[in-house]
């Protein structure tokens, strides 16, 4: 049977969590889940409890918690997204006397910031933003029923909003946790990866979408090069 985590009063086990952050124990990219298989004190908890108060220790003590799939209900996990909204093609650059790799990925509505990392086999392509804040705010989510016009006002007690609120706290979403979501991309070939050979920008549509736009210069193919680019003349 699982204790019940006594917070305030703080009990052995918040004082021994906090005193981890405290002492630097726990990277950023460590997980709840790393943490209580690492420190036989929390593994009297269930995994929900844990994760609560992992989440708000951390938060309080100026950090903040990823959320991960380890971390939720299994069956937050069963979700298939495919094709994702991106495009690659090369072109070549004459001037430059290269390939251009070039890169089209749709933002999601309401990311503001998009990075961008290209790893070191010079190939895989990662795309991380932050979380449209309207997803894990009851207040943006449901506005429509919060302030309507013309019909019963829902409160913040109405059912529906309390229990995504308890989802939210189960999962550690709040505004100071920044979740990110990630889309890994294969080029269609290596590319350099010093900052002087790629270009980004973003676009706005017609529509109201953000378009993430990058180039990248491959390495250069022999069948691009000028023979005055491969010859040595003695005057």
């Amino acid at each position: 049977m699982s204790r019940q985590w006594k917070e305030s009063p703080p009990g052995p086990e918040q004082l021994a969590l906090e005193e981890l952050f405290e002492n630097g124990e726990i990277a950023d990219s460590d997980t709840p889940t790393q943490i209580q298989q690492r420190h036989p004190i929390f593994a009297q908890f269930t995994n929900r409890v844990f994760y609560t108060h992992f989440r708000k220790t951390k938060a309080k003590m100026g950090g903040y918690a990823k959320v991960t799939s380890d971390q939720r209900p299994e069956s937050d996990t069963n979700i298939v997204f495919r094709n994702a909204p991106y495009v690659t093609w090369v072109y070549v650059d004459h001037t430059r006397k290269c390939e251009i790799v070039c890169v089209a990925v749709a933002a999601i509505s309401g990311s503001r910031k998009v990075n961008f990392c290209l790893l070191e086999d010079n190939i895989t392509l990662n795309i991380t933003y932050i979380w449209p804040s309207a997803i894990y705010s009851p207040e943006e989510l449901f506005r429509s029923k919060l302030n309507p016009v013309g019909e019963h006002r829902w409160t913040m007690d109405h059912p529906k909003i309390h229990s995504f609120k308890s989802r939210l706290i189960e999962c550690g979403l709040t505004s100071r946790s920044l979740p990110e979501a990630l889309i890994v991309i294969k080029l269609p070939m290596k590319v350099q990866r010093e900052s002087h050979t790629y270009k980004r920008s973003g676009v706005k549509t017609a529509d109201g979408g953000n378009i993430v736009m990058l180039e990248f210069e491959s390495f250069q193919k022999e069948q691009i090069l000028e023979d005055e680019d491969t010859s040595i003349v003695f005057e």
